[in-house]
């Protein structure tokens, strides 16, 4: 998923160096390649989302999906993440038009056209970003789950080496419970941390 934000990144940086070729055009016919270049960009935006489709879930198409943490030999499924649309759609990028870019009247370029597909390209980079953020943010809180889970399996087998937990010292339960209590600790000053971090970012 990581790597196909980083290839949008780079594709709207793209779209944002073609703009910029644009506006030296000064005829209709040398245009029409930039038209028809951003609108094949737009389609490979489309394909590297849908190149990232699996088992008919795609985050990067709004669904929403959840992370798999491997603990031992078994597969627990920790976290629940929220997709994020960046198709061309969810990006609000939109096709050009041919000759959309050009004044046939005036025989001029369209400047103000092509600075409103910039900041439309501007603004879909921040949307992209945005969910790079939120990504990252969910693989943090499963894997600081999946290193408390962990640590509470480590726990329990080394409980069960034990014939009987009844039979333990008193000094060993005490030891087990302060360790319990100090991972419960750690794990929720982590995730409270994360939960203030996320608020912030979304003011």
């Amino acid at each position: 998923v990581n790597e196909a934000m980083v290839d949008i990144q780079h594709l709207l940086e793209e779209g944002d160096d073609l703009l910029l070729a644009s506006r030296k055009a000064k005829k209709e016919e040398d245009i029409l390649p930039f038209e028809q270049q951003f609108n094949a960009l737009i389609d490979r935006i489309d394909a590297r989302v849908k190149s990232i489709e699996k088992e008919g879930v795609n985050l990067l198409a709004g669904e929403e999906n959840y992370i798999d943490l491997e603990l031992g030999n078994g597969v627990v499924t920790v976290e629940r993440v929220h997709g994020h649309d960046l198709t061309s759609q969810g990006l609000e990028l939109k096709r050009v038009e041919q000759g959309e870019w050009f004044f046939t009247n005036t025989k001029s370029i369209n400047r103000k056209g092509i600075e409103s597909v910039k900041k439309s390209l501007n603004a879909a980079a921040m949307k992209v970003v945005k969910a790079q953020a939120h990504f990252q943010e969910s693989i943090e809180t499963a894997v600081t789950y999946q290193d408390f889970t962990g640590g509470m399996v480590n726990i329990l087998k080394n409980v069960g080496r034990e014939r009987a937990l009844m039979k333990m010292e008193s000094k060993d339960i005490a030891n087990l419970m302060e360790e319990t209590k100090m991972m419960l600790k750690k794990t929720s000053e982590s995730l409270l941390s994360k939960t203030a971090g996320a608020v912030i970012r979304r003011m």
